[in-house]
């Protein structure tokens, strides 16, 4: 009979035994399977030239003053870190069927049909506010059919835009310290255009010298610095991009002189 017991007993410790070594492997396997960040991210990820683009999910809700705030979640970061990732989010294709129809008012007016387009309302937003994150780069679909984003947002929804409406234009994206902007050159005219509605421009002929034409650049640079309120350590001119070129720049000296050999 102890005999017996003892059998009984020790089948019974041999089975919590082998029922907490499967319990074991099974947390094991779940606590890493929770920490692979390729299985959460493959979910809901696609791929965009280098970048990954994640599928947004927020929330809408009314604070007591009315205001909106946008809560996201499942959102992967995105951001280039070279002019020659960024020129990868301009997307003239994907911007076509949004272009003004009043840019096609007066064909032959470029400056016109620019002007229409650097129009289009987008309102500013901050990537916190829309996205939770601090930096995160929307395709021009996203910015145009949302009608918000900051200004690399701005400036590449509409320089997509400029691009579909004439694929030859000389317009590019420039990127400063902390903003970027559309500068553009076509018909003997230097032009940019800012989110803030805000527009600076100048002419050069071809009896200027290359000299004579890197001053009037620069004055209309500086103009457009000192209108939009940068600081000196703001105004380092980074590089340009649009989806098929892309520039950096060491100083700018060497932007003016680039911008001014469009001319040429």
């Amino acid at each position: 009979m102890k005999t017996k017991n003892i059998v009984i007993m020790l089948s019974a410790g041999v089975i919590v035994v082998v029922i907490a070594m499967v319990f074991l492997v099974y947390s094991i396997s779940a606590k890493n399977h929770s920490l692979n960040p390729q299985d959460s991210e493959s979910q809901n990820t696609a791929q965009i030239g280098d970048f990954k683009e994640a599928k947004i999910i927020y929330t809408e809700v009314q604070t007591d003053n009315g205001n909106e705030i946008k809560n996201t979640e499942n959102l992967i970061l995105r951001t280039p870190y070279s002019v020659d990732e960024m020129k990868e989010f301009v997307k003239p294709e994907e911007a076509l069927a949004y272009i003004p129809k009043s840019a096609y008012s007066y064909k032959g007016d470029v400056e016109y049909s620019l002007d229409k387009i650097a129009g289009y309302s987008i309102d500013y937003r901050d990537d916190f506010y829309l996205f939770g994150q601090d930096e995160y780069w929307q395709t021009p679909a996203e910015t145009i059919s949302r009608g918000e984003g900051d200004c690399e947002d701005w400036a590449v929804a509409v320089l997509s835009m400029m691009k579909a409406y004439k694929a030859d234009l000389k317009c590019y994206n420039l990127v400063l310290n902390e903003h970027v902007s559309v500068i553009c050159y076509f018909n003997n005219t230097y032009i940019i255009y800012d989110q803030d509605r805000l527009k600076k421009e100048t002419k050069v002929f071809s009896s200027d010298s290359e000299h004579e034409k890197e001053i009037k650049i620069q004055r209309m640079i500086n103009k457009y610095f000192s209108e939009f309120g940068f600081n000196l350590d703001e105004r380092d001119a980074l590089g340009v991009f649009n989806d098929k070129e892309a520039y950096a720049f060491q100083t700018n000296d060497e932007f003016i002189s680039w911008l001014a050999s469009l001319s040429d």
